[in-house]
């Protein structure tokens, strides 16, 4: 069977962009929406900006009368008087086609759903929603003014309908050219994820309850926001050995000379790193992380007050906060436990009030016999484990708490949860290094057992 290709079509405001970003990370597999724009201004030598605006403001043209006839235009050599406009949506196409022979991936929008409806494997997906709720979520979400809200989306839902029926001369939000039609109000943008991998799991598309895609059993990838070197496409099968199997293909952009991963991050320039490169306080040996967070203990000790590990822990839970939503993603993806807007709300409650330096009482006794002085001294080396439902939040709030009373952690992570939990150590560290503590403050083994 050929690649798997999930479209998402979408009123504005429906949310139908976020579901395609969470499927597309469930199911390792690339994710593609305004990146296709700049794909196609470098084929076509067109502008980005004038490709954009061509899908928000599209006119009738020529094309109209040929895509609504017998021969569709997406099956049709590129016409000799077709217009500047028309060059855009065929340059767009090759580049849509060209995604789908690639790999399996997500699509969101620019009629793809009927440009690749030959393809073998396609769910075609429409995404809706009450128009109040639309509403609302594009001026809280895209900071629109609540005045003109409402004509927005008429407006671009008008664009979407005259785009698509120009170009393939079907009625845009038809329910008989989709395969499923998901009301985002009823499930939810996670509900929503969960309805269509039902969908593809009905049609065997994909297999058992994991985060697969055509593949039995691709492990857990993750794209990040550090500014880390870039990953170059001769490096990529090394690279992505701890991917997606088959989620990473690698798309060459003309006029550029240079290769990148075909990702929902392409049009940032951000790049697919290895969770495991140059990661703070992770070791192949457990002897090896045992000793290093007994060096750092003692480090910590002789040159820090506790005014510096105060210091440490609010750096600690500021990185935390600043990455909540892709601790809690990488979370839910890797474990497939709980539901991601849970793990937001607990996450980001533990991240805020684990208890810290401010907590540990220090009581002053004095008498005729003299000065009295009670305080909690550290235990030296604390060992601990995670659980695979909670790896990150669980080793953020023990050194938290550990790190106020001059503790270090090994931790020996649940071998379900390793990469979430390795990545977080990474996190811990370097905020820890930044406010001026020792390394490796909490260590684990990279490759942990039950045992």
């Amino acid at each position: 069977m050929g690649n798997l290709i999930i479209t998402i079509s979408r009123e504005f405001g429906s949310g139908g962009r976020k579901i395609g970003e969470l499927l597309a990370t469930q199911l390792c597999i690339p994710f593609y929406d305004k990146e296709i724009i700049q794909m196609t201004a470098e084929k076509s030598g067109l502008s980005a900006d004038f490709v954009a605006e061509q899908e928000e403001h599209s006119r009738r043209s020529f094309l109209f009368s040929i895509a609504s006839g017998p021969y569709s235009a997406v099956s049709m050599p590129f016409p000799y008087d077709s217009n500047v406009t028309d060059q855009a949506y065929f340059s767009q196409t090759d580049i849509i086609r060209e995604l789908a022979a690639a790999g399996s991936c997500v699509i969101v929008g620019r009629c793809a759903d009927y440009i690749l409806r030959e393809e073998e494997k396609l769910l075609r997906v429409f995404v809706t929603a009450d128009p109040e709720k639309r509403r609302q979520r594009i001026v809280n979400e895209y900071g629109i003014d609540e005045k003109s809200s409402a004509d927005k989306i008429k407006k671009a839902d008008r664009a979407r309908a005259s785009y698509v029926r120009r170009y393939t001369g079907e009625e845009w939000g038809d329910v008989n050219n989709y395969d499923l039609v998901i009301n985002s109000d009823f499930t939810g943008i996670t509900g929503a994820v969960e309805v269509i991998k039902t969908a593809l799991r009905a049609r065997g598309y994909i297999r058992g309850t994991g985060h697969e895609a055509g593949d039995p059993s691709p492990s857990f990838s993750f794209f990040t926001r550090f500014s880390f070197p870039a990953v170059h496409s001769s490096e990529m099968s090394e690279k992505t050995e701890n991917g997606c199997k088959q989620g990473h293909s690698v798309v060459k952009f003309q006029n550029k000379g240079d290769s990148l991963p075909a990702t929902k991050n392409i049009n940032r320039r951000k790049r697919l790193i290895n969770m495991f490169d140059n990661n703070m306080g992770v070791f192949e040996k457990i002897e090896d992380a045992v000793d290093a967070a007994k060096a750092a203990q003692k480090a910590l000790m002789a040159n820090n007050t506790t005014q510096d590990r105060q210091k440490m822990i609010e750096n600690i839970k500021k990185r935390a906060l600043e990455r909540l939503e892709e601790i809690c993603m990488m979370e839910y993806t890797e474990t497939g436990y709980g539901r991601y807007e849970d793990k937001v709300l607990k996450n980001g409650g533990s991240f805020s009030d684990t208890p810290d330096t401010k907590d540990v009482p220090i009581q002053v006794y004095s008498g005729s016999k003299g000065l009295t002085i009670d305080y909690f001294a550290p235990f030296g080396i604390v060992g601990a484990i995670t659980p695979v439902t909670n790896p990150a939040s669980t080793i953020i709030a023990n050194t938290i708490c550990n790190l106020a009373v001059g503790n270090s952690l090994v931790f020996n992570p649940h071998p379900g949860g390793v990469k979430s939990a390795s990545w977080t150590i990474n996190l811990v560290n370097r905020a820890i290094v930044e406010a001026g503590g020792p390394e490796n403050m909490v260590v684990a083994a990279a490759k942990p057992t039950m045992e």
